[in-house]
């Protein structure tokens, strides 16, 4: 998708991009209380990194604090927030096991967020034609995926570790989801227009095929 669509915006100027990829599907894991609603996020204090998981929080009305993943356990052991709008892998890497006690699932995730594996273009332009071209066909969508099977095998092990600490899961339903995907809406119309302002012709249509495209995974 990156390369069929967005490469030619140029974006990473100055950068030769290797791969494009995201990390598994954002959950919300909390201290206190199951999750089911919009209204059960009133009263908790959820902690968050910036970009696109502060601006979902924003719109879905939930009270954030925007700190490093890696003082999650520090402020929860504290009482400085409740829950952490995360990643499940980080239950085991940050080892809140003991103080998540519940976790909502979002069906394709509450967010995503995007990361680009690059290098210096300069040095780049200095490696020899022959090994560029061994990095080359290790890279793009070949590297993506080896970033989600690894993405999800930590997942994995971090759901696993959440059964196993007794942590209660709820998915979420479709009115959930119903009201997530109506919240965040003006987010994705904002992108929409962002992108067209910056030569990505038929945004719409990019965002329809890039879900048809994840909804091919297993």
């Amino acid at each position: 998708m990156f390369a069929r669509h967005l490469a030619a915006l140029n974006e990473h100027r100055g950068l030769k991009v290797i791969a494009v990829f995201t990390h598994g599907p954002g959950q919300i894991l909390n201290a206190r209380r199951p999750i089911a609603s919009l209204a059960d996020l009133n009263g908790l204090r959820f902690r968050v990194d910036g970009g696109s998981v502060n601006e979902i929080g924003k719109a879905i009305g939930a009270t954030l604090a925007m700190k490093p993943a890696s003082e999650s356990l520090e402020l929860l052991a504290s009482g400085a927030i409740d829950g952490s709008f995360s990643t499940a892998e980080s239950v085991a890497s940050l080892r809140l096991d003991k103080a998540i006690r519940h976790r909502t699932s979002v069906p394709g995730g509450l967010y995503n967020t995007s990361f680009a594996f690059v290098m210096n273009q300069a040095v780049w332009e200095r490696i020899p034609k022959n090994d560029q071209a061994a990095i080359e066909r290790v890279s793009g969508e070949h590297a993506a995926a080896l970033f989600g099977r690894a993405w999800d095998r930590v997942d994995r092990q971090g759901v696993a570790l959440m059964q196993a600490s007794g942590v209660r899961t709820t998915i979420a339903g479709k009115a959930f989801v119903d009201a997530l995907r109506a919240r965040t809406a003006p987010l994705e119309r904002k992108w929409i227009v962002e992108a067209r302002a910056q030569g990505l012709a038929g945004p719409e249509q990019v965002l329809r095929e890039f879900r048809a495209e994840a909804a091919k995974l297993p």
